[in-house]
């Protein structure tokens, strides 16, 4: 087990109303999370790193939650329309 050293964290939610081709309906959202860690490994050679990419599993669930509650924060009123659309339409 080692100790994840987060220099950087980034998250970011995008919303694109027309990108070329045919105007969509709505706009689309993409959403990314990004972190910047120290490189344990900088300057060695590792074979087998599976044990760290373990270690990694709890930043990247934080980071997953704190991108679903931005991205919530940003589209609350929007997301609800779509939901409620999307349900009738698909029933």
């Amino acid at each position: 087990m080692s100790e994840l050293s987060v220099r950087k964290m980034v998250y970011s939610v995008e919303e694109i109303f027309h990108e070329g081709g045919p105007r969509p309906s709505h706009a689309l959202v993409r959403v990314f999370a990004m972190a910047i860690i120290q490189n344990p490994f900088a300057g060695c050679y590792v074979e087998k790193i599976q044990w760290f990419m373990e270690d990694l599993k709890p930043l990247g669930l934080k980071m997953a939650k704190k991108l679903i509650s931005s991205w919530w924060i940003v589209k609350r009123g929007r997301l609800w329309e779509r939901c409620s659309y999307w349900g009738r339409r698909r029933t």
